[in-house]
């Protein structure tokens, strides 16, 4: 039997970058599409995940698949997580208290009291409304360090997120859409601080009836819960008629240079949709290229 040796993604960097900011460590992951040490020429779309300890992974493994056969062209992927060694126990509760103050644009105590009891992390404190100072990391920190280490093209960088993460995308999408060119947002958490993501988008129209971005939204079926089911307060943050809501808003507004698509995944709650909101998402996002 041979030696243990730890797991890895093939042809993947990892980086330890501190953030001013945010007064944060983050370990980022880079994954290198198979020509990119034989195209020295070329550069490549890059495609930035937010929750990066649960989702590198996953988006990786997809978009190379998607690469095999056309689906997908050959993309940099940068995920952004925690340098936690392992996932489990006091690191699994210290992902959650982190993710929770990064990805979120306003505090909101009804999420704190949500995620000690599910998660079991009372004796930890939490915080919420954070995401202004992780965009300023993604955009005046991040951002340089992977476009001057990378053959990165600069003009088609796609932000990706699910769930808390894409509260945050669209928290991006509304406060500098022009930092990425794309967007795939899935199972937006909505009504986080009383939906303060409806709040913005009003604001972000009475101020501007351009938004030349591409956007995929998607969404689980089964994903629109009672607020007294099991649930509790994620089925007032997270929902099928919310996001409908979101998507029309979009829709009637008529911005200029919006694309847009959406989709409701039949037979999918919220974890389980992380793989076909993958899928569909870039293959949208990238259909042109």
């Amino acid at each position: 039997m041979g030696l243990q040796a730890a797991a890895r993604i093939h042809t993947s960097d990892v980086l330890n970058v501190s953030s001013e900011n945010t007064g944060q460590d983050y370990q980022v992951s880079v994954s290198l599409p198979a020509s990119y040490f034989h195209k020295p020429e070329t550069t490549f779309p890059s495609i930035y995940v937010v929750d990066g300890n649960l989702h590198y992974e996953i988006v990786t493994g997809i978009s190379r698949l998607m690469q095999l056969n056309g689906t997908l062209p050959e993309v940099v992927i940068i995920s952004i997580g925690y340098p936690f060694e392992g996932f489990y126990g006091d690191e699994y509760k210290q992902f959650f208290v982190r993710r929770s103050k990064d990805l979120t644009a306003v505090v909101d105590e009804d999420y704190h009291k949500f995620l000690q009891k599910v998660i079991n992390i009372e004796e930890l404190e939490i915080e919420t409304g954070g995401a202004e100072y992780f965009l300023k990391f993604i955009a005046e920190e991040l951002i340089p360090i992977v476009e001057e280490r990378y053959r990165i093209d600069p003009n088609d960088r796609t932000l990706l997120g699910h769930s808390t993460g894409g509260h945050f995308a669209l928290y991006t999408l509304l406060q500098h859409p022009q930092m990425f060119q794309k967007y795939a947002v899935g199972s937006p958490s909505l009504g986080f601080g009383k939906d303060k993501l409806f709040e913005m988008e009003n604001e972000y129209a009475k101020q501007f009836n351009q938004l030349p971005v591409k956007l995929f939204l998607g969404i689980g079926e089964e994903e629109e819960h009672s607020i007294f089911s099991p649930s509790g307060y994620l089925g007032t943050i997270v929902s099928v008629s919310a996001f409908y809501r979101f998507a029309a808003l979009l829709g009637d507004r008529g911005y200029t240079g919006l694309e847009f698509s959406k989709k409701v995944f039949e037979g999918h709650g919220h974890t389980d949709v992380m793989g076909p909101f993958v899928t569909s998402g870039l293959k949208y996002l990238f259909s042109n290229e």
